[in-house]
């Protein structure tokens, strides 16, 4: 934290740790702190729940300072087509938050501190929402799903209060994903590719999907090649180490965004 400058600069451990409690928002080291938030990160992780603390006030800190619209959910949802369309190109990335804040959203990029695990998070401040991103995984196709799936947080009433995305064991001993988890999973694969001319994409093209089937079946979609191919790998149709030149980062897009 101090080297991203998070901290006042401190001459004894005493300011340090004040420092610190100003930071998080409590009075001591030891005092728990809710978070409501909803976090999206990598299941079955462990994460610093300090770190977590710190890395939620800074996009809080950051948030504060965004001005944007009077939020309606409806709204929103109404004019998701508009945020969609953006995927089709790299470069439109750069305004999404312009875009979103149209639409009420306060938009943060902060990168995640180690242990953190965090891949993005959807939570409500001052009457606005706020989606930040961390770009622990710079591709366009992790972009877009995080973006989406933090988005349906939002619209949908689960960034309310807090959910611990991690998995946790369900009656039967099984591993498994919170119910608001599982849903904005599925409403944000729906947004960025019709499921119905997917599984049509699945039929013809299993075993094998090659660059060309790929690029072609995004172009029918609107969508860039590697958000398609992201979601291949993830579902285990495509190798993570096939066809990576498709997955383009996003980060040169969104540098004037990106908390430093």
């Amino acid at each position: 934290m101090q080297k991203r400058n998070w901290l006042k600069e401190s001459s004894t451990v005493e300011e340090l740790e004040a420092s610190v409690n100003e930071l998080l928002g409590i009075n001591y080291l030891e005092e728990e702190t809710p978070l409501p938030v909803n976090f999206r990160c990598s299941p079955g992780k462990k994460p610093d729940i300090p770190s977590k603390l710190a890395w939620v006030k800074r996009v809080e800190y950051l948030a504060l300072q965004r001005g944007v619209s009077h939020f309606k959910a409806e709204k929103l949802l109404a004019n998701l087509s508009e945020i969609l369309s953006l995927s089709e190109r790299v470069e439109s990335i750069r305004t999404i938050p312009e875009i979103l804040g149209k639409y009420g959203v306060k938009f943060v990029i902060v990168p995640h501190l180690p242990k953190t695990y965090i891949d993005g998070a959807a939570f409500f401040l001052e009457d606005s929402p706020v989606v930040a991103l961390s770009l622990r995984y710079d591709r366009i196709d992790s972009f877009w799903f995080n973006l989406c799936h933090e988005i349906s947080h939002i619209i949908y009433g689960h960034g309310q209060s807090f959910l611990d995305v991690n998995l946790f064991e369900n009656e039967a001993g099984e591993r498994v994903l919170p119910k608001e988890e599982e849903e904005a999973n599925k409403q944000a694969a729906n947004w960025l590719v019709d499921p119905e001319a997917y599984l049509g994409f699945l039929r013809r093209g299993k075993p094998f999907f090659s660059r060309r089937n790929i690029i072609e079946f995004a172009q029918t979609q609107h969508r860039h090649p590697g958000i398609i191919l992201g979601r291949l790998q993830r579902e285990g149709y495509v190798p993570y180490a096939n066809l990576r030149s498709l997955l383009k980062k996003v980060s040169p897009c969104l540098q004037n965004f990106i908390d430093r």
